[in-house]
């Protein structure tokens, strides 16, 4: 690991969308994905939901 000033980078993601809208197929893919919860261990650190 290269200790660089500043990284890290920490982001912090939303997911936005208009429930009276019907989503595509790809749409609900990416829901399922981040409801599985099962990314959250690919990316080494904890993650805090608020």
């Amino acid at each position: 690991e290269l200790p660089v000033e500043g990284f890290p980078l920490h982001r912090q993601w939303h997911l936005v969308y208009a429930r009276d809208k019907r989503l595509g197929p790809v749409d609900e893919a990416i829901l399922r994905f981040v409801d599985d919860g099962r990314w959250k261990e690919s990316i080494g650190r904890p993650i805090t939901t608020d």
